[in-house]
């Protein structure tokens, strides 16, 4: 009798609603599914919408202010001594062309870049060391910017396996701290990244990992230091 039943069932018509009915089941499916994705992986991880960089989106029209500065000048004494503190600072990213080139082909942390400057070097708003730095320490809009931070990148050979034919490239970052309403240049430290590994059959560019730990030390470490006057 049981056994009947359930072949009356498999017998029983496909109706248009039923049809319906799996059609939504499915939709509701891959509709849950594609929220999940959406928001688990796919935005967290999207470059464009990154919250680190949207916080920066507001400096990017006043870029040319941060990297052409007229008649900036140096203290000597407050570089040596080290006796500058950082207060709301905004890091503008700079590289000559073939830094820049050299990046865009090779390497896998490229400073993220906004546009070429009119002396054909690129400049751009950095977000990456931002984000790593005491939000004390950061400015919070252009008319809070009260240092500007210039993280110039360039990179040397370095690390050539035995016997092979390519070096590797460290990157370099010389940092350089402005204060902003006297244009003037009161800290400079160079800071470098670790060797990377190449390997013996390597036919192309290695370039290892950014120094951003040494950086954003040396910014903590001026933030923290006792205010002149």
């Amino acid at each position: 009798m049981v056994a009947d039943e359930a072949e009356e069932k498999l017998r029983q018509p496909i109706t248009a609603r039923k049809v319906l009915l799996g059609l939504l089941y499915a939709a509701i499916a891959c509709g849950a599914g594609g929220a999940l994705y959406y928001y688990l992986y796919y935005l967290p991880h999207r470059p464009d919408v990154r919250p680190e960089k949207e916080a920066v989106e507001p400096f990017v029209p006043h870029l040319a202010s941060y990297v052409e500065i007229p008649d900036l000048k140096e203290d000597p004494v407050a570089i040596v001594k080290k006796t500058y503190r950082i207060e709301k600072a905004v890091l503008v990213n700079l590289m000559d062309d073939e830094t820049y080139r050299a990046f865009r082909e090779y390497g896998s942390s490229m400073p993220s870049l906004t546009q070429q400057m009119g002396d054909g070097t690129w400049a751009g708003i950095n977000w990456w060391e931002r984000s790593h730095i005491p939000k004390i320490v950061r400015a919070e809009s252009p008319g809070d910017v009260r240092t500007i931070v210039w993280l110039k990148w360039s990179l040397e050979k370095a690390g050539r396996a035995y016997g092979g034919v390519q070096w590797g490239r460290r990157i370099v970052c010389e940092v350089t701290i402005i204060q902003k309403d006297n244009a003037l240049i009161v800290g400079r430290e160079t800071t470098r990244g670790i060797t990377p590994e190449v390997d013996t059959e390597s036919d192309h560019i290695v370039i290892g990992p950014r120094p951003t730990k040494d950086i954003t030390r040396l910014i903590e470490t001026a933030a923290q230091a006792p205010k002149a006057g």
